[in-house]
């Protein structure tokens, strides 16, 4: 479906779930008072509202493109955000899911910055989301995002599962694995996620064999942790 003027308003006080896939509008209200899953997959709008009264848990979102999102201010009953391929803008998002203290999983995966400074600090989500027990996280790597993304001293204490990945490895995802690890002192599970090109340069070769040096040190170091691999 594709009509880039179109505005769809959908109305349902009974409605629990939402899928939407490979549409392409101007505006898609939906008011529904009961509503408990939404995602949002393959899609091209301007402006996606919901109206709704606090009933969301599972929000996701994947391969979306979208200029205005509102989910409402009641968003207190989330307990999954998932968001992939997608260009966000941090600072607004997280205000919008930042009174989500039932929050189990969050999911960043594949994410663009709209801005180049957006940082998300392990401090806010550790504060804001103290029920969090699986984290995934996978975007491009800088040095001021890892830098201000690692400050605090706030422990992600119910993380148990945390899922870290890379499009291109470079020398700062050992130092983010690091980092992460720290402030999860009850993980039980790490996965890595990675993509590993068959033609490699020498520059390429050493980055990748530094960071499983450094991955044999942190499994030696938390021997209670699970590490698991899967490279494209």
């Amino acid at each position: 479906m594709s009509d880039a003027q179109v505005t769809i308003e959908l109305c349902s006080p009974t409605l629990k779930s939402v899928y939407v896939e490979a549409i392409s509008l101007d505006k898609f209200i939906l008011e529904a008072d009961s509503i408990e899953c939404l995602h949002l997959k393959d899609c091209a709008l301007e402006l996606f509202e919901l109206v709704g009264k606090g009933t969301l848990k599972h929000f996701k979102i994947d391969d979306v493109s979208l200029i205005h999102l509102d989910i409402g201010e009641t968003v207190d009953n989330l307990e999954i955000v998932d968001i992939s391929n997608f260009t966000i803008f941090w600072p607004k998002f997280y205000h919008m899911i930042s009174k989500s203290s039932k929050l189990r999983t969050l999911r960043l995966w594949d994410v663009v910055f709209d801005e180049e400074e957006d940082v998300v600090d392990l401090e806010t989500i550790a504060n804001c989301f103290p029920q969090l027990s699986h984290l995934s996280l996978s975007y491009d790597l800088k040095d001021v995002l890892l830098h201000y993304g690692l400050q605090g001293n706030s422990n992600l204490q119910n993380v148990v599962v945390l899922e870290l990945g890379w499009t291109v490895i470079n020398d700062l995802f050992s130092h983010w694995v690091e980092g992460l690890l720290k402030r999860c002192p009850n993980l039980k599970k790490l996965i890595l996620h990675g993509i590993i090109s068959e033609a490699k340069s020498h520059e390429e070769c050493q980055i990748l064999s530094g960071f499983f040096s450094c991955l044999f040190q942190l499994m030696g170091k938390y021997t209670a942790v699970d590490v698991q691999c899967k490279f494209d």
